[in-house]
């Protein structure tokens, strides 16, 4: 994908664009370890983004989320890498409490169907 050339160009002493860099890899990793679909190939895709090239990775942690094509959409159409940082940090963020909601009704159940088979036998 290429970027366009007047898009805002972070540099790396941009502490702010830098410090939500590290939240979205921060996520995304919590993300992939919470969510059983996100394989072993996220992982190792997720090597290959870093904090100094963060359209790249905002775009990547944008893919990852349940978000309506409206919510995705906004996200392109936003330039401005911070701005878009911005949007797609709480998208990633919802992903991640839904993915650990998930986990909690998924075992809830699990724990309760083990109980009732015991039960029965």
């Amino acid at each position: 994908m290429e970027y366009p050339e007047d898009a805002e160009k972070p540099t790396l002493d941009d502490t702010e664009v830098r410090a939500y860099a590290l939240s979205v890899i921060s996520a995304v990793k919590e993300l992939v370890q919470a969510n059983p679909l996100h394989g072993e190939e996220l992982k190792q895709a997720l090597q290959y983004f870093s904090p100094s090239e963060p359209g790249p990775l905002t775009d990547f942690a944008a893919t990852l989320t349940t978000a309506t094509g409206e919510e995705l959409q906004k996200v392109l159409e936003t330039l401005p890498i911070l701005k878009r940082m911005k949007r797609v940090f709480p998208l990633l963020h919802k992903e991640v409490e839904i993915t650990k909601l998930h986990g909690e009704i998924s075992k809830d159940v699990n724990t309760k169907i083990n109980k009732r088979q015991r039960e029965f036998f």
